[in-house]
């Protein structure tokens, strides 16, 4: 365990990897030695061996009373989404303490890496022709995919829009499609197309996922103008230069976390580029 972790990460690292050990015990598995954490701590994942099947396994810990939201129950819900390359949970169980609650999914492996080790890329995806068509095809089969869990909603889009960029755009939404939600490049993977991470996904502006993938391709031009290249109508639609727009208020809202801050001139210039046509 890194000796800069403060005292206080240190015990919520240590209670979150008891709580992995002990429910992958209960789910069967034999965990490997590796273990990866998630976005600021807020998950341990790793390779584990079940019934004779290489799987991965995860635990996830939030506050109790955030446990409803969307988030939740995400990878698991997504097991009914076809036509799109993806984990699928194979088992899954929850505990808690006094004001923590805990989830642990078993998921099929996935055994390739993603396509940038952080969901802001900073050096060409392994992406080709290939790749992209696929990624429209699932995102097309992923649209059609019915549903009620919204990853987005009316009041919120007019929110942050209105507070990032005034009048300058109306907010209304034309198309609610079913979205990833969170479609990043850490959250996909190359050569071989696999999405990742279902824990957000549901209705959203359509061209969000799009939108998103490609905010985050920014600091490599020659994937940003591939991607807008290949989804020119998508992005250039109205909803898809609102999408832009929440995918970069999104993302600015992060920069005081300190997350994206390579991209806070890249994505102004972008806004000013889409509210400027």
């Amino acid at each position: 365990m890194s000796t800069t972790l403060s005292p206080a990460d240190q015990a919520h690292r240590r209670q979150l990897t008891e709580e992995h050990l002990d429910s992958a015990s209960r789910l069967g598995c034999v965990l490997d030695q590796g273990r990866q954490w998630g976005w600021y701590d807020r998950s341990v994942s790793g390779r584990a061996t079940r019934a004779e099947q290489e799987v991965w396994i995860r635990t996830v810990t939030e506050q109790a009373q955030w446990v409803d939201m969307l988030f939740w129950t995400g990878n698991l819900e997504a097991n009914k989404i076809v036509g799109v390359p993806k984990p699928i949970v194979l088992a899954s169980s929850e505990t808690r303490d006094e004001d923590r609650r805990f989830r642990t999914e078993v998921m099929t492996l996935v055994d390739q890496a993603p396509a940038s080790p952080i969901p802001a890329a900073t050096t060409p995806p392994a992406v080709d022709d290939a790749w992209l068509d696929q990624l429209r095809t699932s995102l097309e089969a992923l649209a059609a995919a019915s549903t009620t869990r919204e990853a987005k909603i009316q009041d919120d889009v007019t929110q942050q829009l209105r507070e990032y960029f005034g009048d300058r755009i109306d907010p209304q939404v034309e198309r609610w499609v079913t979205s990833h939600g969170d479609l990043h490049w850490a959250n996909v993977t190359a050569p071989s197309l696999v999405i990742l991470d279902w824990e957000q996904w549901g209705l959203a502006p359509h061209g969000y996922d799009i939108a998103t993938l490609y905010c985050h391709s920014l600091l490599v031009p020659e994937t940003a103008a591939t991607i807008r290249h290949r989804f020119t109508r998508m992005l250039d639609s109205p909803d898809g230069r609102r999408s832009q727009l929440l995918a970069i208020a999104r993302m600015l809202s992060r920069t005081r976390m300190g997350d994206y801050t390579d991209l806070v001139v890249p994505l102004h210039r972008l806004a000013d580029e889409i509210l400027g046509r």
